[in-house]
């Protein structure tokens, strides 16, 4: 599970897309946040990211450009919260 916590401006993080980064150096696939989808709809903005291999790193490309990266743990932590550069 990845939460992104955005700036003041977008705390969802809104248009921002996460993917996970495996010790192959493959990438899984990009889930993108989105606020909706067809009229009255309404997404989840926590991303639960399928395992496919033993992941190193979650990337997150946000909305406004800016691009982070984050180790991953998966035998000590399977929920993240990532925040935006901004915050920091």
């Amino acid at each position: 599970r990845v939460k992104l916590v955005g700036p003041p401006s977008n705390t969802l993080g809104i248009g921002s897309s996460v993917r996970l980064i495996y010790e192959d150096i493959g990438k899984g696939p990009m889930r993108t946040i989105q606020a909706g989808s067809g009229y009255w709809s309404q997404n989840s903005t926590i991303q639960i990211l399928g395992m496919a291999r033993t992941p190193i790193a979650i990337e997150v490309f946000w909305y406004d450009g800016e691009y982070t990266m984050h180790p991953v743990n998966i035998e000590k932590q399977l929920n993240y919260i990532i925040e935006h550069p901004e915050n920091s």
